[in-house]
């Protein structure tokens, strides 16, 4: 049997090479869930955080509104929640000035009493006493109020440090598995290449397979053709010997008969002249 050992080797490098490509693309597939998977992990940390900060703020933003309305009044302005955050440090702060201006003027007060004796300082600080205890409250809880908020916005701060930190960690994974897709996609369209200058080869190594098919059967048939007449031939030669050989066994038997013959018939010739002599005698 003719096995054709090239072609099965092509046979089976073209299998390989479709199971590569199946690997290929099943690896691409792979990498690009993990990072739709990222992305979208990424999106919703993103979304908790703006949530959280956004939720943060306005808790804090509702409890100085609700320390300081007894105060004062603040017109509700339609703005984001960073502006209104503005919005209430500015009028602290402007309210802690008012405070410490009322806390100086008093100040001022009490040196132009002293200059006038202590008896009227002694009386006025007994009948400011009061006032100034409680201003210098109201400004001690304004500080403390105002230290609180800005602990609270750093360590938002502080939080969204991190949040961009882990982020930015997200970003650098996802611009490397975009990386290993983009060359294993370039080694996917390498094999594609490959694979179709493998299939052009294919196609006149069996072209010319067919060619050398094509020339073996019509060799094949003019040997067989040859094969018959030579049998024919022979056959007849065969024949022809057989012929010969009888025709000369029956020579040889009609010689060797003759032969007999012809002694036969001297033997007979000399016996009757022997006879006859005998006779004359």
């Amino acid at each position: 049997t003719y096995v054709d050992f090239g072609f099965l080797k092509q046979l089976i490098q073209l299998r390989f090479e479709d199971r590569l490509k199946e690997e290929s693309y099943r690896l691409f597939a792979s990498l690009r869930d993990r990072i739709m998977t990222i992305e979208k992990h990424y999106q919703q940390n993103e979304e908790s955080l703006r949530k959280c900060y956004n939720q943060q703020l306005a808790d804090a933003i509702g409890t100085i509104k609700g320390m300081y309305q007894q105060y004062f009044e603040v017109e509700e302005e339609k703005t984001s929640l960073h502006d209104a955050m503005t919005v209430k440090m500015n009028i602290l702060s402007k309210r802690l000035r008012e405070k410490e201006e009322v806390i100086k003027e008093l100040r001022e007060e009490l040196d132009q009493y002293e200059e006038h004796g202590f008896q009227k300082v002694d009386s006025f600080i007994k009948e400011s006493s009061p006032l100034r205890t409680t201003l210098e409250k109201e400004n001690l809880e304004f500080k403390m109020e105002n230290e609180r908020l800005l602990q609270v916005i750093s360590e938002l701060e502080e939080e969204i440090q991190l949040s961009v930190k882990e982020n930015s960690v997200l970003e650098d994974e996802i611009i490397s598995l975009k990386e290993i897709a983009e060359k294993d996609h370039k080694t996917i369209q390498k094999i594609e290449e490959e694979k179709r200058v493998l299939e052009q080869r294919i196609q006149v190594l069996t072209s010319k397979l067919e060619k050398e098919k094509k020339k073996s059967e019509r060799i094949k048939k003019e040997s067989e053709h040859i094969n018959k007449n030579w049998e024919k031939k022979f056959l007849i030669l065969r024949n022809s010997f057989h012929v010969l050989k009888n025709e000369m066994f029956t020579r040889h038997t009609l010689f060797r008969q003759f032969a007999v013959l012809a002694d036969t018939s001297f033997n007979y010739v000399v016996s009757t002249h022997w006879g006859r002599c005998t006779l004359s005698l």
